[in-house]
């Protein structure tokens, strides 16, 4: 079972309880577990790779693959294969941003220009 079935389940468990008991106690928790579970997935492998130095064979199932490097002999290597890197979840503006944005209308700084400006700088730092 992975780590986000295993999340899922105690989520499941603690709804259950909820449901027949009334007791809360678990739902945070179970939350907390879910939230970190979806967080931290891998992607999957789309293909299997066997690589004898560069790529040779692809395949849609490792056990196919393995079949292949077998036949290949020793220095056949299968590796997986992947569509792109995981992608980070966006970054966007915090409540303390957008107080900073109320706190600057009516001066000098309340432009549209000036403002995307801000906001671009700022998305790119915690988006690197």
């Amino acid at each position: 079972m992975t780590d986000l079935q295993k999340a899922a389940q105690q989520a499941l468990d603690a709804i259950h309880l909820w449901h027949w008991t009334g007791e809360t106690h678990l739902l945070m928790a179970a939350h907390d577990v879910l939230c970190t579970a979806l967080e931290q997935q891998e992607q999957e492998p789309v293909a299997w790779g066997v690589f004898e130095g560069n790529l040779h064979d692809m395949f849609f199932s490792q056990s196919e693959a393995k079949e292949m490097a077998a036949l290949k002999g020793t220095h056949a290597e299968v590796r997986p294969l992947y569509t792109a890197p995981a992608q980070r979840p966006w970054v966007g503006l915090t409540d303390d941003d957008w107080g900073w944005v109320a706190d600057k209308k009516g001066t000098s700084l309340d432009t549209f220009d000036q403002g995307a400006a801000w906001a671009q700088q700022r998305l790119m730092e915690r988006n690197k």
